[in-house]
C-alpha cells in the first residue's frame, strides 16, 4: 500500500518532477547491501554500489530527498568555509591533503554523476564565487586562490573589472572564482537518482544484482 508523503512547501517541492513512492517493505527481501535513508549520503552509496555489481536496497522512512538534502539551497561550492586547504594538510597530514582533494574535486564528482546517470536536476555547473567586500579582503582572495591551485583547481582571482563584468555591479572590490562550481535543484537529483546505473560492473556468478530500488520503510513512514 502506497501513501502520499506531502513534503513542506518551498520552490524546489513545486518545481522538482514527481516521484511515486515505492510501497512499504512488508516481506524479507536480499540484497548484498541495504541502505538506511534516501538523502545524498544514502543514494550515492547506494549508486557506487549498484555500480560495482552489488545488489542494493534503500529504505527511507519518509519519501526519498525528505530531508536536509531535498531542502537545501542547491548551491555546489567546491571550498572551504574559513579553513584553508593547505592549513588542514599542516595541520592533518596526508589526512588532511586527501580531504583538501576531496573538496577541492567535490563539485566536479557532482556534476560528473548528474551527466552520466542523465539526471534532470537543473544543473547548471556555471561557477562559484566568492567576491571581496573591502580593498584588504582581495589580498584573502588571491592567497586562496593561489592555495587551491596548489592542490591542481582551476580557481582564479578576478580584479574588480572582471567582477563588475561577471556580477554586473560595481560594489564588490575582486574575488576568487571556482569555474567547477554550479547549482542545482536539490530535490530534483534525490528524485532523478532512480534509474539503472549506467556502466554497473559485471554481476557475480552468484546472482544478478537488480538495479537501485527504493522501498519506504514500514516502520516510521
Amino acid at each position: 500500500m502506497m501513501t502520499e508523503v506531502v513534503f513542506p512547501k518551498s520552490i524546489w517541492a513545486a518545481t522538482a518532477p514527481a516521484r511515486t513512492p515505492a510501497p512499504a517493505l512488508d516481506h524479507d527481501r536480499e540484497a548484498d547491501t541495504v541502505v538506511i535513508g534516501g538523502g545524498f549520503t544514502g543514494l550515492s552509496a547506494a549508486l557506487e554500489l549498484a555500480r560495482a555489481g552489488q545488489d542494493v536496497v534503500v529504505l527511507e522512512g519518509q519519501a526519498v530527498g525528505w530531508g536536509a538534502s531535498g531542502r537545501n539551497n542547491g548551491q555546489v561550492i567546491p571550498t572551504m568555509t574559513a579553513a584553508e586547504p593547505e592549513a588542514i594538510a599542516t595541520r592533518y597530514g596526508p589526512a588532511g591533503e586527501r580531504f583538501a582533494k576531496l573538496i577541492g574535486n567535490s563539485a566536479s564528482v557532482l556534476f560528473d554523476i548528474i551527466r552520466r546517470e542523465d539526471i534532470a536536476a537543473e544543473a547548471e555547473q556555471n561557477g562559484w564565487f566568492q567576491p571581496a567586500h573591502s580593498p584588504g579582503r582581495t589580498a584573502l582572495s588571491k592567497r586562496r586562490v593561489a592555495a587551491w591551485q596548489k592542490f591542481g583547481f582551476p580557481a582564479e582571482y578576478l580584479d574588480r573589472e572582471a567582477t563588475s563584468a561577471l556580477l554586473g555591479t560595481d560594489f564588490w572590490y575582486g574575488g576568487m572564482l571556482n569555474p567547477t562550481g554550479g547549482h542545482i535543484n536539490p530535490l530534483a537529483l534525490a528524485r532523478g537518482w532512480r534509474k539503472p546505473p549506467k556502466a554497473m560492473a559485471r554481476p557475480s556468478m552468484r546472482r544478478r544484482p537488480s538495479p537501485l530500488g527504493c522501498a519506504r520503510a514500514s516502520i516510521g513512514s
